[in-house]
């Protein structure tokens, strides 16, 4: 009976160990340090900022607020999304709070946490904790999530808050008021616009890092065609009306300059799709072959399924099968038949490893091929 309960004992921890596989492979997504200086040395994007009051003593002191500050921020080096708050004029007491947006002190609803980190979209509110230190700070898209749903005995969000800043605002208003303001009118042709809009994109908001998933899906960049469309038609009015007017030219060159302002939005919209955000380096890979492959994406899921459905076949065949054995063996009182249910266990639970293994092998061979879609393409 000993021997029994022993085998048993090493089966179920076999098969938790085979079932632990898959888990133990996924690594979690933040970690948590933040640099102090790490937007002043360009390694980080300043996304998001903050800025919340609230009244103490409405009745007492009217005139006084407290006022906190919150940011949220994404490291180019490490990918990862970090929180920042603290307090500007207060009378709590706190130090600069840092931690990453993954941290049981960041609140923030779910459905914006997600749209955040997929699409870069800001929360519309940000608070911070106005009881103790003010270790705690909230995102939502809902006042009432931070007031009300997030609130408890040791927490309390409250007062007012104003978005002072967002990337794709500064994104839009960049390329909408100062994307050709040094190229000099005398200059400006197709070919400057297409320099100007790639060594900028990549000078002033990626510092030469690839550009993240959540930009690539912003709403700013995917329209950003228009943005620089509508920019040149008052740069070219502007520049036409310059060189018209310049009396240090000659007919001969004013003709020849005017000529270079003659680019359509069709030109425009080109050299953006092509020549800008086919050449931006991207964290998904080269954007042509990224998510091509033999099967379609459809048929990549049936047999990305049934590959997992083999691994898992496996421990409960051996679950199936060898409890009856052991049961079987164990009434029959029969020494033989435990050896014999022991020796089979062995067996199949080596079989079921190597089965899980090999799908695993055969899985990353395809996508090597080149057969199946990428897993991360499967998601868009």
């Amino acid at each position: 009976m000993k021997k029994v309960l022993y085998l048993s004992l090493i089966f179920w921890c076999c098969c938790l160990f085979v079932n632990s596989v898959e888990a133990s492979g996924a690594n979690h997504p933040f970690s948590s340090t933040l640099w102090d200086d790490c937007v002043q040395n360009n390694t980080c994007i300043a996304l998001c900022a903050y800025t919340n009051t609230e009244q103490p003593y409405p009745d007492t002191n009217p005139d006084y607020y407290n006022k906190f500050s919150s940011y949220i921020y994404y490291d180019l080096e490490d990918k990862n999304f970090y929180v920042t708050w603290y307090s500007q004029e207060t009378d709590i007491n706190t130090a600069l709070h840092k931690q990453n947006i993954e941290h049981k002190y960041v609140f923030i609803e779910k459905s914006v946490k997600d749209i955040l980190l997929n699409n870069g979209k800001c929360p519309t509110y940000s608070y911070v904790d106005i009881s103790g230190l003010a270790s705690e700070v909230c995102f939502s898209d809902s006042e009432n999530y931070c007031t009300e749903e997030a609130a408890n005995l040791g927490t309390k969000f409250k007062g007012s808050s104003e978005i002072k800043y967002n990337y794709e605002n500064n994104i839009l208003s960049y390329y909408e008021n100062w994307a050709f303001g040094d190229i000099p009118c005398s200059e400006f042709s197709i070919d400057k616009l297409s320099d100007k809009i790639n060594q900028d994109f990549q000078k002033n908001f990626l510092f030469g890092y690839e550009i993240p998933n959540f930009i690539e899906n912003s709403t700013v960049y995917e329209n950003i065609e228009e943005t620089v469309i509508n920019s040149s038609h008052e740069y070219k009015t502007k520049c036409s009306d310059e060189i018209k007017n310049d009396t240090t030219l000659t007919e001969e060159e004013k003709t020849q300059k005017l000529e270079n302002l003659n680019f359509t939005d069709a030109d425009v919209k080109n050299e953006v799709e092509n020549s800008f955000k086919q050449n931006v380096p991207s964290v998904s890979g080269d954007k042509d072959d990224t998510c091509t492959g033999i099967l379609t994406a459809e048929m990549t899921k049936v047999v990305k399924n049934i590959l997992t459905f083999i691994q898992y076949l496996g421990p409960v065949l051996i679950i199936l099968f060898t409890s009856f054995d052991f049961i079987k063996a164990s009434l029959s009182g029969d020494q033989s038949e435990l050896k014999k249910a022991s020796s089979r266990f062995v067996k199949r639970l080596i079989a079921a490893v190597l089965l899980f293994f090999i799908s695993i092998i055969v899985s990353v061979l395809f996508d090597l091929a080149g057969i199946t879609v990428p897993d991360d393409c499967l998601l868009k």
